[in-house]
């Protein structure tokens, strides 16, 4: 079962989030399964794995996360649970799928997060069950 939740404008503050501001952070955040306070723009080059033990939130800050490829920009791992939410905007630059589910029992919660310029089989977000 995936399941997406969209709900209206909230203001989440997690004092023990981990702050990130480039593509390796992030990734090292997720792996480490910790909350995510994004602190500013950036590019997004290779395809962000979230791990099927990830169960937290990125917030995004009102902040920017660009695809700089033709990569997938978030592949959610089957079992995975995350939640985009503060703003932030996942732009695929009409270049990248912005969101791959691959694998049921995935959640996703868009919760004030901008999906923009995605790109492949027509949808901004794909999912698909092995």
């Amino acid at each position: 079962m995936i399941l997406f939740l969209l709900v209206g404008a909230k203001t989440y503050v997690f004092a023990n989030a981990t702050e990130v501001n480039n593509e390796t952070d992030l990734q090292t955040a997720l792996n480490n399964n910790e909350d995510i306070s994004i602190t500013g723009d950036f590019d997004i080059a290779n395809t962000i794995t979230i791990p099927a033990s990830y169960n937290k939130t990125i917030n995004g800050n009102s902040h920017t996360l660009k695809s700089t490829s033709g990569n997938v920009m978030f592949n959610v791992s089957a079992g995975a649970n995350v939640t985009f939410n503060g703003g932030v905007v996942l732009d695929g630059d009409n270049k990248s799928r912005l969101i791959d589910i691959t694998g049921s029992g995935s959640v996703v919660n868009l919760d004030t997060a901008t999906l923009k310029q995605g790109r492949g089989h027509s949808s901004s977000v794909f999912k698909r069950f092995r």
